[in-house]
């Protein structure tokens, strides 16, 4: 039903409750209470309808009053299409709250159509970067010391100490042999239409 009464909502908005309807040509303040109980149900039954939904329609309707009161303290509202005024208020607030309410899940839509797309794309971006990897590490023309750099370090994440244990170096040779593989796997990511950068290389 309704949040407010015809009443409730001329009290609240310190407007004199009517003792006789005038009838000038505009309406009056005077004549909003019994107009809004004549007209009032019949703009709720089509906000429900359009709505599908009682408390929404009730809302919709509340937003209706105070827009029209207000027109009708500034003399705007003629009698005679007064009723018809009040329906179209009611109807251009309810499609006002549609075409918010679509445009708040298409930007929610677009954000996530967004992320996943920016996840896609890091997904194909390490895709691709292993494949590099795989391909030099593997690659003969590397030299047998820099390929196990390669292994070591990109492909299996082993630290220095680790690597150094392995390969049987010392820090500061581990440290040559991974600036030079950092500058072939550059080059080959350049040869695979990659950024080196993009790869953190």
């Amino acid at each position: 039903m309704l949040l407010f009464s015809p009443r409730t909502i001329l009290a609240i908005w310190g407007l004199p409750l009517p003792a006789s309807a005038s009838q000038s040509e505009t309406l009056t303040e005077g004549d909003l209470e019994s107009f809004l109980n004549q007209h009032g149900n019949h703009v709720y039954t089509y906000l429900c309808v359009m709505c599908r939904d009682e408390d929404a329609a009730s809302e919709a309707l509340q937003n209706a009053y105070m827009k029209f009161i207000e027109q009708v303290r500034r003399s705007r509202v003629r009698r005679d299409t007064a009723a018809q005024y009040l329906l179209t208020i009611a109807k251009n607030d309810h499609f006002s709250r549609v075409r918010k309410e679509s445009r708040e899940v298409e930007l929610a839509d677009d954000l996530q159509d967004g992320n996943a797309a920016q996840r896609e794309a890091r997904d194909h971006l390490a895709r691709e970067l292993q494949m590099v990897l795989l391909e030099t590490a593997k690659d003969p023309q590397v030299p047998p010391d820099i390929a196990i750099i390669i292994r070591l370090r990109f492909l299996e994440g082993a630290d220095l100490e680790t690597i150094c244990e392995k390969t049987g170096r010392s820090q500061a040779t581990v440290y040559r042999l991974m600036e030079k593989a950092l500058t072939i796997l550059a080059d080959a990511c350049r040869r695979a239409g990659l950024h080196p950068e993009d790869a953190g290389l």
